[in-house]
């Protein structure tokens, strides 16, 4: 909380000061524009993780069924494990015909041979620890295309404050370096503009079952992820009285 306040601070300063900036400055005064960048890192502490489930059968009803019913089963292994039900979520569902056309660029129109039912479900893990036992239990439990892991953080905006106001710090020292090697001394800033980039860090996969009746959990790295924060300042300077 204190580490929060001190950040809230730091930012709230800079705004007042660039505000009272534009009321006294003169438009001649001369200014000095840096940019900085700054970033923190983080262990995630969630990891998102889609289930697929993936049916096939001669009728539409028949695959809709199965899949149901082992999307049911993957969702029952995954709260087994931990997951809170709400951290649990479809999010994409088709029903498709599979087609089989004639040879030979015949003019005829294609054969419906069956019918594919894909279940997408969404895992998010709030114990990063034990990702790699709820993948096993998940696929052991039917699902047969695990994919798109995300490891995540969930209090990003902290971290990007945190990157913001170093990223502050760091644009306040160049621009002072700059300026009294160039005879001046930094004054104020009179404009401020930020960004912020923060991306969870996705391991880019799609596997088949290949391991659902092994005896160790799946191994997981966690890893580190970055948030980085960019600032870019005008500040105004006066001349060094010698």
């Amino acid at each position: 909380m204190i580490r929060s306040c001190v950040i809230l601070s730091s930012l709230i300063c800079f705004a007042v000061l660039s505000r009272g900036a534009q009321a006294v400055a003169s438009k001649d005064m001369p200014q000095i524009t840096v940019s900085a960048t700054s970033s923190v890192t983080a262990i995630p502490d969630e990891v998102m993780i889609t289930a697929g489930v993936i049916t096939k059968a001669a009728t539409a009803d028949l695959a809709a069924s199965e899949n149901a019913k082992i999307a049911t089963q993957v969702t029952d292994a995954a709260i087994a494990q931990g997951v809170v039900k709400t951290d649990i979520q479809t999010v994409d569902y088709s029903l498709n015909p599979d087609l089989v056309y004639p040879p030979n660029n015949q003019v005829a129109p294609p054969k419906i041979v069956g019918y594919t039912a894909q279940n997408s479900i969404r895992i998010t893990v709030l114990d990063v620890k034990e990702v790699g036992k709820v993948i096993d239990a998940v696929e052991t439990a039917g699902a047969n295309n695990v994919s798109d892991i995300t490891f995540a953080v969930q209090n990003p905006d902290k971290l990007k404050a945190q990157a913001l106001v170093l990223a502050l710090q760091h644009a306040h020292l160049k621009a002072s370096i700059l300026a009294a090697s160039s005879g001046m001394a930094l004054l104020f800033p009179f404009r401020i503009s930020e960004s912020s980039n923060y991306t969870p860090r996705p391991i880019f996969e799609s596997r088949m079952v290949m391991n659902a009746y092994s005896k160790t959990s799946t191994p997981i790295s966690t890893g580190q992820l970055k948030i980085q924060a960019t600032v870019n300042v005008v500040y105004f300077m006066k001349p060094l009285k010698h």
